[in-house]
């Protein structure tokens, strides 16, 4: 006996109501419903079936049969949609949103994944604010600012640092602030569009330090403000992935160097979901898996940070080595 073409058969007979529908719907006669049913009635020793000429009804039996019958198919359903995914590995198009100061991040992240994946399509977007993945056709999100979409699923990856630097030319002319309150003092190039984003945190062994700041710029774009940085303009606030290659060339230096500031978490976000896509599967974990390995790489950045720093004089404000760009939770 073919279990399994009985079992649908049966299951099919009470979805459909009835022996004719399910045999239309299986695309068999109606005889070998009939028959199918008394095989399986046969070989479980017991009625399945109560029929009379206006209603079909399930037995005790049939009944625990039908719950049990109708997962199991559901299950192997689901299995073969799995193989298939599997089968086309990971070709299609990836349309990940992600916040303007994990760009960069992203950006190596899609280069590194790609060429172990060349059928993968990418559609990266980023966005000052996150927005909601249904409504913009996005499959994945990779965020270091708040999330509010409640229809999706959300996956903490990294914690990442942020650092306070200027260029050594800036230092040399305003000097470097030795409390963050003296931040007032200087021009600050604000990351944001708007006051909400003028609080940075300073923390040491001491206690925490919100300080309001102030400058002459203010933009939604961190490459416009690293630019700026690096035109000796002011004082920046920008992620250690976006500023760490410029601190190893001195070309910015960091400030205030015996503070840290708070960690940013990065969270990804995707679709709620009983079955995620494979592709959304297979790069979160990637995803994952680098940022765990980046968190070892700041070391060479950050002793560089602290030489060109002593080089312009930041008044002594270096305090041993800071944690990691990317920490792992």
């Amino acid at each position: 006996m073919d279990s399994l073409a009985y079992m649908m058969t049966f299951v099919a007979v009470v979805d459909r109501g009835g022996f004719a529908s399910a045999a239309r719907y299986l695309s068999i006669a109606p005889a070998t419903v009939t028959q199918r049913i008394q095989g399986l009635e046969h070989e479980i020793g017991a009625r399945l079936l109560s029929c009379t000429n206006t209603q079909l009804a399930l037995t005790e039996v049939g009944r625990a049969l039908y719950t049990g019958g109708k997962k199991t198919l559901e299950d192997i359903k689901e299995a073969d949609a799995i193989a298939g995914e599997f089968r086309a590995s990971s070709q299609g198009t990836l349309r990940i949103n992600v916040s303007p100061t994990l760009a960069k991040t992203m950006g190596d992240l899609v280069s590194g994944y790609a060429r172990l994946h060349p059928d993968t399509v990418f559609d990266l977007s980023s966005t000052e604010r996150a927005c909601s993945l249904p409504d913009h056709g996005f499959d994945l999100a990779i965020r270091d600012d708040a999330v509010s979409d409640t229809k999706s699923l959300v996956r903490q990856l990294a914690s990442v640092e942020w650092t306070v630097c200027a260029s050594p030319g800036y230092v040399a002319r305003h000097g470097a602030p030795a409390l963050p309150d003296e931040l007032s003092r200087f021009n600050c190039l604000v990351y944001g569009s708007d006051r909400s984003f003028d609080e940075w945190i300073f923390r040491d062994v001491a206690g925490r330090y919100p300080v309001r700041v102030w400058g002459g710029l203010r933009s939604n774009d961190p490459y416009a403000l690293r630019s700026a940085a690096l035109s000796d303009d002011g004082v920046v606030h920008l992620p250690d992935a976006l500023v760490s290659d410029d601190l190893e060339a001195g070309r910015l230096v960091r400030v205030l160097a015996s503070y840290s500031t708070e960690p940013v978490a990065v969270r990804a976000v995707y679709p709620c979901r009983r079955r995620l896509s494979l592709k959304v599967r297979s790069f979160l974990d990637f995803a994952a898996k680098e940022m765990s390995r980046l968190s070892t790489m700041d070391v060479g950045a950050t002793s560089a940070a602290r030489e060109a720093c002593d080089a312009v004089g930041c008044n002594g404000n270096w305090q041993g080595e800071p944690a990691p760009s990317l920490m792992v939770i």
